[in-house]
């Protein structure tokens, strides 16, 4: 078993532009070896061959092409994320040498200096909370949000039967739940599992990324970002377009990022392919 991480991240209709942000911020802050594995799930060629051209910048970046059957078995967006999630975690996550496995969206980016050793220490398994509302019982099903899980994939039981797919769950189909959802079922057979729902609060650390958008008073551009562990990582929540904004609205905010990103890595990252991409998953 090998010390570090083995980094997961789907791309589907994401800008590009997000391989590179993803690696770069990766590169400079992930305080452990890693390996970073894309996923492309693309419905479109002309854009698989984007997000190809920008893995090949990387020598560290390992670049796969999500099979057509697997992307092609449902026309649900929910459902194809995660059978593209789950055929990426059998195909690279559960023969990982490394001790952590981190399953992370395509849009999230790290922002500060983490040591997975001392967030994960004492834990198997840890994630962003999700949970879904009974409809017959109230009971409340808490799973993982499908792009932010960690998993110390060589300690914890039965690895293999983890899902990632959408579906009901309970006991008649109780609730239904996006993508990530089935993870209930896993947590709730393993009881014992020591398990670490994170919140935004869970790390104290201050964030470069607020420092340098406050102190250059345009913070307010990034409406339509969300953090977790104390800002260290940041979703960008729009990498899709999926909340039909105006396209020069994206180029603004993802230029501004390009911004942060190249003064804090110091790498130069081509803007061509800044957009989203905005046609059918």
């Amino acid at each position: 078993m090998r010390r570090g991480v083995c980094i997961i991240s789907p791309h589907a209709h994401e800008s590009p532009i997000f391989v590179d942000l993803q690696y770069c911020t990766l590169k400079k802050f992930m305080k452990c070896d890693f390996e970073l594995n894309i996923f492309d799930d693309s419905s479109n060629d002309g854009h698989s061959e984007k997000i190809k051209n920008h893995c090949e910048q990387y020598q560290e970046i390992n670049y796969f092409r999500i099979p057509k059957n697997i992307h092609n078995a449902s026309d649900c967006i929910s459902d194809r994320n995660g059978n593209s999630v789950n055929y990426a975690y059998r195909t690279v996550g559960l023969k990982s040498t490394y001790e952590f496995i981190l399953i992370l969206d395509a849009d999230v980016i790290l922002t500060s200096d983490f040591v997975i050793y001392d967030y994960m220490h004492g834990y198997e398994m840890s994630g962003l909370q999700q949970s879904k509302l009974g409809k017959h019982t109230g009971k409340v099903y808490k799973y993982l949000w499908v792009g932010f899980i960690f998993i110390r994939i060589h300690e914890i039981l039965d690895a293999e039967i983890i899902s990632f797919s959408p579906g009901k769950v309970g006991k008649g189909g109780d609730a239904s739940v996006d993508t990530g959802g089935q993870t209930y079922n896993y947590l709730n057979e393993h009881k014992n599992l020591r398990l670490r729902f994170c919140n935004p609060n869970d790390h104290e650390t201050s964030s470069l990324f607020l420092e340098y958008f406050e102190k250059d008073k345009i913070i307010k551009k990034f409406e339509g970002v969300g953090s977790f562990l104390s800002s260290i990582f940041w979703n960008y929540q729009g990498g899709t377009n999926w909340d039909y904004q105006e396209r020069e609205v994206h180029g603004l905010r993802i230029n501004n990022l390009i911004d942060f990103v190249e003064k804090v890595t110091n790498y130069t990252i081509d803007r061509e392919d800044c957009l989203p991409y905005v046609i059918p998953f």
